[in-house]
């Protein structure tokens, strides 16, 4: 194999070890946005649940105050039967219908924590139901990305190795400026050159030195861009 298309074979493996280091840098934040959105589907549920243990609660000291209201109004209407002074009499009625009062307005308020109960039921119910469905779907997308994630390690680790391969097949001083053109553009340090002009820059290069490359096959540098250059044949398809 000639050093260009050693070169050249290097090039694409970078390219392709770039591509799989950003993917394998993702892949982790992708899970945790996954499971952030879960998360907060979770956090919604528990605060449905929470607020129906609150109403809840308020819902039973609302009843137990009604209940303690007709304990005391019924043991009131025993103390009426014995008592003999108009004035305690008036103030035993006074605090009875104080009590049913009370009474009135509390049950007014236990319908509005009935009402908000079942409201919360059945919110918290549809909530169930998609934490469940969204639980199952994200599951199954984060085995789904581990297991690229898996696949694109082993792939990074065989281009490695390969890469390795190919470094020790390279002049030193080529595979110097090798690396500093890719550093410099954007990873393309081996351009083609097509119709005599560097598909790197873009820019036409001396007649001569097209001429060179398309006799020898070698490679040159592009004056413009610096990038390694080289040429190979167009395949034209004829149409019978």
């Amino acid at each position: 194999m000639k050093e260009i298309e050693i070169l050249s074979e290097l090039q694409k493996k970078d390219a392709r070890v770039v591509q799989l280091k950003k993917m394998l840098e993702l892949d982790p934040e992708e899970i945790k946005n996954l499971e952030k959105g879960l998360h907060q589907l979770e956090k919604k549920l528990e605060d449905m649940k929470n607020s129906q243990e609150e109403i809840k609660k308020k819902q039973r000291v609302y009843e137990s105050e009604v209940q303690d209201n007709n304990a005391r109004i019924k043991k009131n209407e025993e103390k009426i039967k014995s008592i003999k002074s108009n004035k305690e009499y008036q103030a035993i009625l006074k605090e009875n219908e104080d009590a049913e009062n009370r009474n009135s307005k509390i049950e007014e308020e236990i319908i509005k924590c009935m009402m908000s109960l079942d409201d919360l039921q059945v919110s918290i119910k549809e909530a169930t139901k998609e934490l469940s469905v969204v639980e199952k779907q994200v599951k199954e997308e984060i085995q789904e990305k581990e297991k690229q994630t898996d696949e694109a390690k082993k792939e990074y680790d065989l281009l490695i190795s390969q890469r390795e391969d190919l470094l020790n097949q390279i002049q030193p001083a080529l595979l110097k400026h090798y690396n500093a053109i890719k550093n410099q553009s954007n990873g393309i340090a081996i351009a083609l050159v097509k119709g005599g002009t560097c598909t790197g820059c873009h820019r036409n290069i001396p007649p001569q030195m097209y001429i060179e490359l398309q006799k020898t096959g070698d490679k040159e540098f592009c004056p413009n861009c610096q990038r390694i250059i080289y040429w190979k044949p167009e395949i034209v398809s004829k149409e019978e």
